[in-house]
């Protein structure tokens, strides 16, 4: 019942922020215009430069609007002396923070929910829907990005002390696994012998969610072949069956353990005040 309260008292305060609707905006004015131009093309399907470019739309802006919400969502309270406050009830650490990543986690739900459904809407009137297929695997890719950089931007809020302190981080994250990570990897990789090149690249390309997302839906939406020969037995892994739940576990377990960071540095805080 704890974790009950603190996710409708999350999700209701989420609803009435003003950042809420600016992202609801933004979110939804980017699908639409992208939904739009995706099917513009006569015989355009499956994986093509305009899927992709939704795709890679997608990975920049989404990931760094939960960052922010995730890391402001612990911060501000901290700030505000609410976190003092709220650890004096008897309830347990693990519910507020799973309670508060529920409640925000189901606020961004709402918008990216209602951002494909408006847009695909709009494609239909236009007469350029997009294949349901197409529409759930671009869907779901959002939802997952989603979930996984919400529960990084708790464990970022978990450690900062002010709200500055978790923009900046969360913006350095976001940074790193976004817009400088090929560059990254390329660099590392260069150092490292040519015989276990290829295995480094698939245990580095684990550390990154975006990353192993985006290799995952654009195998599924039928682009797997630019990846190369590096990935070829990954690829090959993951249109099998399994595919889907290796997904699902990879993506709870990456969601557990920052959930799990974020528990035990609170707990830290308000047993010792640090």
């Amino acid at each position: 019942m704890d974790m009950l309260t603190v996710f409708a008292h999350e999700w209701r305060t989420a609803l009435k922020q003003r950042s809420f609707y600016t992202f609801l905006f933004l979110f939804t004015f980017t699908c639409v215009m992208i939904f739009l131009i995706l099917h513009q093309v006569d015989g355009m399907a499956g994986y093509t430069q305009l899927s992709a470019t939704m795709m890679n739309i997608v990975l920049y802006l989404l990931p760094l609007m939960t960052l922010f919400l995730g890391a402001l969502s612990l911060t501000q309270e901290k700030e505000d002396k609410r976190f003092e406050l709220v650890m004096a009830y008897p309830l347990t650490t693990a519910s507020y923070i799973v309670g508060k990543f529920a409640g925000q986690y189901a606020a961004q739900w709402i918008i990216i929910t209602f951002s494909f459904g408006l847009a695909n809407m709009i494609g239909l009137f236009a007469g350029v829907a997009m294949s349901l297929r197409e529409f759930l695997l671009l869907y779901l890719f959002t939802v997952l990005l989603a979930a996984v950089f919400l529960a990084l931007g708790f464990a970022i809020g978990a450690f900062s002390a002010t709200r500055w302190q978790s923009l900046m981080a969360a913006v350095a994250v976001w940074f790193v696994l976004i817009m400088v990570w090929p560059s990254l990897l390329i660099g590392v990789l260069g150092f490292l012998p040519f015989g276990v090149v290829s295995a480094a690249l698939q245990l580095f390309t684990l550390l990154n969610p975006a990353e192993v997302l985006r290799i995952l839906f654009t195998n599924w939406l039928g682009g797997g072949a630019i990846f190369g020969q590096p990935y070829y037995e990954l690829m090959t892994a993951l249109n099998s069956r399994m595919g889907h739940v290796l997904l699902a576990l990879y993506v709870l377990i990456f969601v557990s353990f920052h959930l799990t960071v974020a528990i035990m540095k609170t707990e830290r805080k308000r047993k010792h005040g640090l």
